[in-house]
Protein backbone atom coordinates (compact mmCIF):
# COMPACT_ATOMS: atom_id res chain seq x y z
CA UNK A 1 0.00 0.00 0.00
CA UNK A 2 2.81 2.71 0.83
CA UNK A 3 4.56 1.76 -2.28
CA UNK A 4 0.99 2.49 -3.96
CA UNK A 5 0.73 5.83 -2.45
CA UNK A 6 3.90 6.74 -3.33
CA UNK A 7 3.38 6.09 -7.10
CA UNK A 8 0.26 7.95 -7.41
CA UNK A 9 2.15 11.00 -5.64
CA UNK A 10 4.84 10.75 -8.21
CA UNK A 11 2.11 11.01 -10.87
CA UNK A 12 0.40 13.37 -9.49
CA UNK A 13 3.83 15.70 -9.07
CA UNK A 14 4.42 14.86 -12.95
CA UNK A 15 1.18 15.94 -14.01
CA UNK A 16 1.45 19.17 -12.22
CA UNK A 17 5.15 20.06 -13.50
CA UNK A 18 3.86 18.78 -16.77
CA UNK A 19 0.80 21.38 -16.86
CA UNK A 20 3.36 23.78 -15.68
CA UNK A 21 5.63 23.32 -18.24
CA UNK A 22 3.00 23.69 -21.48
CA UNK A 23 1.62 26.82 -19.60
CA UNK A 24 4.71 28.24 -19.24
CA UNK A 25 5.49 27.58 -23.36
CA UNK A 26 2.15 28.71 -24.56
CA UNK A 27 1.85 31.98 -22.89
CA UNK A 28 5.17 33.13 -24.84
CA UNK A 29 3.11 32.27 -28.22
CA UNK A 30 -0.31 33.12 -26.97
CA UNK A 31 -0.69 35.91 -29.42
CA UNK A 32 -2.04 36.35 -33.25
CA UNK A 33 0.58 38.34 -35.25
CA UNK A 34 -1.56 41.44 -36.67
CA UNK A 35 -2.23 40.44 -40.34
CA UNK A 36 -0.88 43.24 -42.55
CA UNK A 37 -2.14 43.71 -46.64
CA UNK A 38 -0.01 42.95 -48.95
CA UNK A 39 1.12 45.85 -51.50
CA UNK A 40 2.46 45.50 -55.31
CA UNK A 41 5.53 47.62 -55.67
CA UNK A 42 3.55 48.67 -59.12
CA UNK A 43 0.54 50.00 -57.72
CA UNK A 44 3.13 52.47 -55.15
CA UNK A 45 2.73 56.38 -56.36
CA UNK A 46 3.66 58.33 -53.43
CA UNK A 47 6.49 57.66 -50.12
CA UNK A 48 6.96 59.62 -46.97
CA UNK A 49 10.19 58.97 -45.47
CA UNK A 50 10.15 60.70 -42.06
CA UNK A 51 13.25 60.46 -40.21
CA UNK A 52 16.00 62.27 -37.84
CA UNK A 53 16.97 64.06 -40.44
CA UNK A 54 13.64 65.92 -41.63
CA UNK A 55 10.65 64.40 -43.77
CA UNK A 56 11.00 63.19 -47.50
CA UNK A 57 7.79 63.01 -50.20
CA UNK A 58 8.50 61.29 -53.31
CA UNK A 59 5.99 61.10 -56.33
CA UNK A 60 6.08 58.48 -58.76
CA UNK A 61 5.59 60.98 -62.27
CA UNK A 62 5.91 59.37 -66.17
CA UNK A 63 7.36 56.53 -64.38
CA UNK A 64 10.35 58.49 -62.30
CA UNK A 65 10.29 59.33 -59.01
CA UNK A 66 10.57 62.46 -57.91
CA UNK A 67 11.67 64.12 -54.59
CA UNK A 68 9.22 66.93 -53.32
CA UNK A 69 8.52 70.65 -54.57
CA UNK A 70 11.63 70.68 -55.76
CA UNK A 71 11.47 68.53 -58.55
CA UNK A 72 14.38 66.85 -58.14
CA UNK A 73 14.95 63.69 -59.69
CA UNK A 74 15.50 60.26 -57.60
CA UNK A 75 17.71 57.95 -57.24
CA UNK A 76 15.99 54.71 -58.86
CA UNK A 77 17.81 52.25 -57.65
CA UNK A 78 17.19 53.45 -54.03
CA UNK A 79 13.56 54.02 -54.75
CA UNK A 80 13.58 50.37 -56.13
CA UNK A 81 15.01 49.28 -52.61
CA UNK A 82 12.53 51.26 -50.59
CA UNK A 83 9.60 49.75 -52.57
CA UNK A 84 10.96 46.02 -52.25
CA UNK A 85 10.78 46.83 -48.52
CA UNK A 86 7.22 47.98 -48.45
CA UNK A 87 6.07 45.27 -50.45
CA UNK A 88 7.93 42.46 -48.57
CA UNK A 89 7.28 43.86 -45.25
CA UNK A 90 6.02 41.01 -42.97
CA UNK A 91 6.16 40.70 -39.28
CA UNK A 92 7.65 37.33 -37.60
CA UNK A 93 7.28 37.57 -33.98
CA UNK A 94 5.98 39.79 -30.83
CA UNK A 95 9.59 41.46 -28.94
CA UNK A 96 7.75 43.99 -26.41
CA UNK A 97 4.57 45.21 -24.38
CA UNK A 98 6.06 47.46 -22.30
CA UNK A 99 6.26 50.64 -24.93
CA UNK A 100 10.06 51.31 -24.02
CA UNK A 101 10.90 52.31 -27.69
CA UNK A 102 14.04 54.05 -26.64
CA UNK A 103 15.66 50.03 -25.99
CA UNK A 104 14.68 49.79 -29.89
CA UNK A 105 15.35 53.11 -31.53
CA UNK A 106 11.72 53.67 -32.20
CA UNK A 107 11.63 56.60 -30.77
CA UNK A 108 10.66 60.14 -32.06
CA UNK A 109 14.38 61.10 -32.12
CA UNK A 110 15.88 57.79 -33.84
CA UNK A 111 12.51 56.41 -35.65
CA UNK A 112 11.91 56.48 -38.88
CA UNK A 113 8.21 56.27 -39.80
CA UNK A 114 7.42 55.21 -43.22
CA UNK A 115 4.21 55.63 -45.56
CA UNK A 116 3.10 54.74 -49.07
CA UNK A 117 -0.05 55.50 -50.99
CA UNK A 118 -1.48 54.26 -54.05
CA UNK A 119 -3.25 56.86 -55.34
CA UNK A 120 -4.79 58.98 -52.70
CA UNK A 121 -5.17 55.31 -50.78
CA UNK A 122 -2.96 55.15 -47.69
CA UNK A 123 -1.71 51.44 -47.99
CA UNK A 124 1.26 51.22 -45.54
CA UNK A 125 2.70 52.87 -42.65
CA UNK A 126 5.50 51.77 -39.65
CA UNK A 127 7.78 52.78 -37.53
CA UNK A 128 11.56 51.24 -38.19
CA UNK A 129 13.79 51.19 -35.63
CA UNK A 130 17.51 49.57 -35.29
CA UNK A 131 18.13 46.07 -36.76
CA UNK A 132 18.09 43.31 -34.49
CA UNK A 133 21.00 41.23 -33.09
CA UNK A 134 20.32 38.48 -35.30
CA UNK A 135 21.13 40.28 -38.38
CA UNK A 136 17.92 38.79 -39.60
CA UNK A 137 15.01 41.26 -38.76
CA UNK A 138 14.03 44.65 -38.01
CA UNK A 139 12.53 46.29 -34.99
CA UNK A 140 9.07 47.87 -36.26
CA UNK A 141 5.97 49.14 -34.85
CA UNK A 142 3.29 49.50 -36.73
CA UNK A 143 0.24 51.86 -37.25
CA UNK A 144 -2.48 51.73 -34.37
CA UNK A 145 -0.60 49.39 -32.34
CA UNK A 146 2.22 50.17 -29.50
CA UNK A 147 3.62 47.18 -29.39
CA UNK A 148 6.95 46.45 -30.83
CA UNK A 149 7.64 43.74 -33.14
CA UNK A 150 10.31 41.70 -34.74
CA UNK A 151 10.10 42.43 -39.33
CA UNK A 152 11.65 40.19 -41.49
CA UNK A 153 15.20 41.24 -42.78
CA UNK A 154 17.37 43.75 -41.59
CA UNK A 155 16.70 46.89 -43.50
CA UNK A 156 16.87 50.25 -41.65
CA UNK A 157 20.04 51.04 -44.03
CA UNK A 158 17.77 51.06 -47.06
CA UNK A 159 15.63 53.87 -45.63
CA UNK A 160 17.98 55.77 -43.27
CA UNK A 161 18.23 58.81 -46.18
CA UNK A 162 18.68 62.72 -46.28
CA UNK A 163 17.66 64.22 -48.90
CA UNK A 164 20.52 64.49 -50.83
CA UNK A 165 21.71 60.74 -50.15
CA UNK A 166 18.12 60.08 -52.07
CA UNK A 167 18.95 62.58 -55.54
CA UNK A 168 20.11 60.45 -58.68
CA UNK A 169 23.77 61.64 -58.67
CA UNK A 170 24.18 61.08 -62.57
CA UNK A 171 25.47 64.30 -64.07
CA UNK A 172 27.25 62.50 -67.33
CA UNK A 173 25.24 59.93 -69.51
CA UNK A 174 26.30 58.67 -73.20
CA UNK A 175 27.36 56.10 -75.33
CA UNK A 176 31.06 55.97 -75.23
CA UNK A 177 30.94 54.54 -78.64
CA UNK A 178 29.12 57.63 -80.18
CA UNK A 179 31.69 60.18 -78.63
CA UNK A 180 34.16 61.28 -82.17
CA UNK A 181 35.94 64.33 -80.72
CA UNK A 182 37.15 65.22 -77.53
CA UNK A 183 37.94 69.49 -76.47
CA UNK A 184 39.59 70.16 -73.49
CA UNK A 185 40.37 73.56 -72.55
CA UNK A 186 42.91 74.58 -69.95
CA UNK A 187 43.18 78.76 -69.45
CA UNK A 188 44.02 79.52 -72.93
CA UNK A 189 45.18 75.80 -73.76
CA UNK A 190 43.61 73.81 -76.14
CA UNK A 191 43.85 70.25 -76.83
CA UNK A 192 41.37 68.60 -79.62
CA UNK A 193 41.50 64.77 -80.17
CA UNK A 194 39.77 63.32 -82.75
CA UNK A 195 38.71 59.54 -83.29
CA UNK A 196 39.71 58.21 -87.02
CA UNK A 197 39.76 55.21 -88.24
CA UNK A 198 43.13 53.72 -90.06
CA UNK A 199 43.14 51.59 -92.60
CA UNK A 200 46.04 48.89 -92.64
CA UNK A 201 47.66 47.21 -95.31
CA UNK A 202 45.84 43.91 -96.26
CA UNK A 203 47.60 41.04 -95.71
CA UNK A 204 44.74 39.46 -98.44
CA UNK A 205 45.94 41.92 -101.25
CA UNK A 206 46.59 38.70 -103.76
CA UNK A 207 42.65 37.49 -103.15
CA UNK A 208 41.05 36.56 -106.15
CA UNK A 209 38.36 39.00 -108.26
CA UNK A 210 35.52 36.50 -107.77
CA UNK A 211 35.70 36.34 -103.63
CA UNK A 212 32.44 37.29 -102.31
CA UNK A 213 31.35 40.52 -101.64
CA UNK A 214 30.90 39.97 -97.57
CA UNK A 215 34.23 38.13 -97.93
CA UNK A 216 35.68 41.32 -98.65
CA UNK A 217 33.36 43.41 -96.41
CA UNK A 218 34.79 41.15 -93.65
CA UNK A 219 38.20 41.56 -94.63
CA UNK A 220 38.21 45.08 -94.85
CA UNK A 221 36.70 45.61 -90.89
CA UNK A 222 38.70 43.59 -89.71
CA UNK A 223 41.99 45.09 -91.52
CA UNK A 224 40.71 48.88 -90.15
CA UNK A 225 41.40 50.03 -86.55
CA UNK A 226 39.98 53.11 -84.85
CA UNK A 227 42.26 55.51 -83.12
CA UNK A 228 42.47 58.67 -80.92
CA UNK A 229 44.84 61.44 -82.39
CA UNK A 230 45.74 64.98 -81.64
CA UNK A 231 44.46 68.01 -83.71
CA UNK A 232 48.18 67.67 -85.06
CA UNK A 233 47.77 63.85 -86.11
CA UNK A 234 50.02 62.63 -83.18
CA UNK A 235 49.11 59.53 -81.64
CA UNK A 236 47.60 59.53 -78.17
CA UNK A 237 47.37 56.87 -74.72
CA UNK A 238 44.75 54.88 -76.23
CA UNK A 239 43.87 53.16 -73.24
CA UNK A 240 43.93 56.32 -71.11
CA UNK A 241 41.48 57.91 -73.83
CA UNK A 242 39.01 55.07 -73.87
CA UNK A 243 39.43 54.88 -70.00
CA UNK A 244 38.07 58.59 -70.26
CA UNK A 245 35.32 57.84 -71.87
CA UNK A 246 34.44 54.96 -69.48
CA UNK A 247 34.65 57.22 -66.71
CA UNK A 248 32.36 60.16 -68.12
CA UNK A 249 29.68 57.90 -69.59
CA UNK A 250 28.53 56.94 -66.43
CA UNK A 251 29.70 60.25 -63.98
CA UNK A 252 27.92 60.78 -60.57
CA UNK A 253 28.79 63.43 -58.21
CA UNK A 254 29.44 63.66 -54.68
CA UNK A 255 26.82 65.77 -54.32
CA UNK A 256 24.62 68.84 -55.13
CA UNK A 257 25.53 72.16 -54.10
CA UNK A 258 22.16 74.02 -53.04
CA UNK A 259 22.65 77.19 -52.30
CA UNK A 260 24.14 78.16 -55.72
CA UNK A 261 22.95 77.91 -59.74
CA UNK A 262 24.59 76.88 -62.53
CA UNK A 263 24.74 80.88 -63.62
CA UNK A 264 26.75 81.87 -60.67
CA UNK A 265 29.86 80.00 -61.35
CA UNK A 266 32.35 81.46 -63.83
CA UNK A 267 35.38 80.91 -65.18
CA UNK A 268 36.33 77.24 -65.03
CA UNK A 269 39.96 76.00 -64.52
CA UNK A 270 38.73 72.97 -66.89
CA UNK A 271 36.44 72.41 -69.66
CA UNK A 272 35.99 69.01 -71.17
CA UNK A 273 33.10 68.58 -74.14
CA UNK A 274 32.72 65.87 -76.06
CA UNK A 275 30.91 65.66 -79.54
CA UNK A 276 28.99 62.87 -80.39
CA UNK A 277 25.22 62.35 -81.65
CA UNK A 278 24.95 65.12 -79.07
CA UNK A 279 27.33 67.96 -77.21
CA UNK A 280 28.23 67.39 -73.62
CA UNK A 281 30.15 69.14 -71.35
CA UNK A 282 32.41 69.49 -67.92
CA UNK A 283 33.33 72.59 -66.42
CA UNK A 284 35.49 72.41 -63.43
CA UNK A 285 36.11 74.89 -61.10
CA UNK A 286 38.74 76.03 -58.58
CA UNK A 287 38.60 74.21 -55.10
CA UNK A 288 37.01 76.39 -52.30
CA UNK A 289 39.01 76.29 -49.04
CA UNK A 290 35.92 74.72 -46.92
CA UNK A 291 36.37 71.53 -49.03
CA UNK A 292 39.44 70.91 -50.57
CA UNK A 293 38.66 67.30 -51.19
CA UNK A 294 35.77 68.65 -53.76
CA UNK A 295 35.98 70.60 -57.32
CA UNK A 296 32.81 72.21 -57.63
CA UNK A 297 31.60 71.64 -61.47
CA UNK A 298 28.72 72.19 -64.07
CA UNK A 299 27.40 69.51 -66.66
CA UNK A 300 25.68 70.20 -69.79
CA UNK A 301 23.52 67.03 -68.25
CA UNK A 302 22.54 69.01 -64.78
CA UNK A 303 20.42 71.93 -63.85
CA UNK A 304 22.43 72.09 -60.70
CA UNK A 305 26.06 72.98 -59.39
CA UNK A 306 27.73 69.87 -57.59
CA UNK A 307 30.69 68.66 -56.01
CA UNK A 308 33.08 66.31 -58.21
CA UNK A 309 35.68 64.04 -55.30
CA UNK A 310 39.27 65.45 -55.96
CA UNK A 311 40.46 61.99 -56.83
CA UNK A 312 38.18 61.40 -59.66
CA UNK A 313 38.68 65.22 -61.06
CA UNK A 314 42.28 64.45 -60.80
CA UNK A 315 42.09 60.71 -63.01
CA UNK A 316 39.95 62.44 -65.59
CA UNK A 317 42.34 65.55 -65.86
CA UNK A 318 45.73 63.15 -65.61
CA UNK A 319 44.03 61.19 -68.81
CA UNK A 320 43.30 63.92 -70.69
CA UNK A 321 46.80 64.84 -70.12
CA UNK A 322 48.38 61.64 -71.67
CA UNK A 323 51.61 61.34 -73.45
CA UNK A 324 51.81 59.30 -76.60
CA UNK A 325 51.37 56.42 -76.68
CA UNK A 326 54.53 54.53 -78.82
CA UNK A 327 52.58 51.50 -78.57
CA UNK A 328 49.83 52.46 -80.45
CA UNK A 329 50.69 51.88 -84.13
Amino acid sequence: MKIKKEYIILIALIAIVSFYLFQKKTDKTNYQLPKIAKVQEIDITKLEIKGPEGTIVLNKKDGAWIIGSQQYLADSKKVKKILETISGFTLTALVSESKNYERYDLHDKKKISLKAWAGDELKSEFDVGKGASTYRHTFVKISQDDRVFHAQDNFRSRLDYTLDDLRDKKILAFSKDSISEIRFVEGKNTKLYTKKKIQKESKNSDKKNDDKASDDKATEDQSAKTLWKTQGDEKVDQGKINGLLNTLSSLECDKFIEDKKKENFKNPQFVISLKGDKQYSLSIFAKSKDEEDKYPAISSQSDYPFMLSKWEADDILEKLKAKKDKDSD
